[in-house]
């Protein structure tokens, strides 16, 4: 049997699992997995890529480190996480945030709310944000921007409330009251 002593002696490897001489393994400390992986599959159907191997490629990691997190074998770095959020355009604070590294209140991300943190932009407008936020733009090239913008908005919205408008409801035959009939007996 091993002691205890013995497992507080371990020797704490790169990838977060404790190992005693023994072979004694405790598993990666409790994070947010299920979170960071729904995050880390939105992203790779957001990029068009059907395999880990090719989000990392893409995103210049090696090809186990995501079946470790996968495994839980391994939780992301803040270093891997920095790595990854600059490449996909994100704010590293919110991966910090999924990966269970800090809460989002900490890092000024939402207030007050720490279980949500917003799925990634689409690059179409990550690209946007990051052409309305360039410094050669003037402030005629940004009204011109916005007004550009604003037409599309609008016009997406005007199309997606004609073809999601509730169906008219059906016309009901006009009814007439009934009328006396010269006819019909009074009893009095």
């Amino acid at each position: 049997m091993i002691e205890l002593d013995e497992v507080i002696a371990c020797a704490h490897t790169r990838d977060n699992r404790w190992i005693s001489r023994h072979h004694v393994c405790v598993p990666t400390p409790e994070w947010p997995q299920r979170d960071f992986l729904d995050w880390l599959d939105a992203t790779k159907r957001r990029l068009g890529l059907e395999r880990d191997a090719h989000l990392a490629d893409h995103l210049g990691i090696g090809h186990t480190l995501i079946s470790n997190w996968r495994s839980n074998k391994q939780r992301p770095s803040m270093e891997t996480l920095n790595k990854v959020a600059n490449v996909l355009h994100e704010d590293p604070r919110r991966l910090w945030v999924l990966a269970g590294w800090t809460n989002a209140v900490d890092v000024g991300l939402l207030a007050g709310d720490t279980a949500t943190v917003e799925p990634p932009l689409p690059d179409e407008i990550a690209q946007l944000i990051a052409l309305f936020r360039d410094e050669r733009l003037d402030d005629d090239d940004r009204r011109y921007f916005l007004r550009a913008v604003r037409g599309v908005c609008q016009g997406v919205l005007a199309d997606l409330n004609r073809r999601h408008q509730p169906p008219a409801p059906p016309r009901l035959p006009k009814q007439t009251s009934p009328t006396a009939s010269p006819d019909r007996h009074r009893v009095g």
